[in-house]
């Protein structure tokens, strides 16, 4: 196994550079007696961490769901395919290829045409 310290500061940095606020946690010693845990940013830890020892764990948060503008909601652009002409007869036969049952496609074109 490679023990490199350096090898964690330099991640650190780097996530620091790419994703700064990410939110983290360094865990050093798990299940030993000395046993540490350090949260916080990408750009805080890296700041803290500067010369670490022993054997890390690096826990990185997820990212935040990103938010679909609305013209590539499904439904907007169901609308929009509306608002363009296309019958409603015509997106149910679309909707019907992603595998939706046909009543359920016809109600949802209609239930749209509505709106």
């Amino acid at each position: 196994m490679d023990h490199c310290p350096h090898r964690l500061t330099d991640l650190l940095h780097s996530l620091a550079q790419s994703i700064p606020d990410r939110h983290m946690a360094v865990c050093r010693d798990l299940t030993k007696q000395s046993e540490q845990v350090w949260r916080g940013s990408a750009a805080e830890l890296a700041a803290a961490i500067v010369e670490p020892a022993g054997e890390f764990t690096l826990v990185v948060a997820g990212a935040e769901p990103v938010e679909q503008p609305a013209a590539t909601h499904p439904i907007a652009l169901l609308q929009a395919l509306l608002a363009e002409g296309v019958s409603p007869s015509t997106l149910a036969k679309a909707l019907r290829r992603t595998g939706m049952a046909r009543g359920e496609a016809y109600d949802l074109a209609q239930t749209l045409k509505g709106a």
